[in-house]
């Protein structure tokens, strides 16, 4: 159940359910950056500055959009 572009790995850990994350990215399954403007990337998160980062929010991937454009994703 891991993010495999935010997690060392695919297994997590048995007791807590919690995936082993790349540095600086956080969240359960390794799917999310602390920092707003920072996306989850095979490096780790990086700042994105010119548009809105990919991200996980409330069950929905969002796509990286381009400032000033409308973002759309599948529910």
């Amino acid at each position: 159940d891991c993010y495999e572009i935010g997690s060392l790995s695919q297994d997590c850990d048995q007791q807590t359910g919690q995936c082993q994350c790349k540095r600086g990215v956080m969240g359960r399954r390794c799917d999310s950056c602390h920092d707003p403007y920072a996306e989850v990337t095979l490096r780790g998160c990086e700042v994105v500055y010119d548009s809105c980062p990919k991200r996980y929010s409330e069950h929905i991937w969002w796509p990286r959009t381009k400032f000033g454009k409308t973002a759309s994703a599948r529910c």
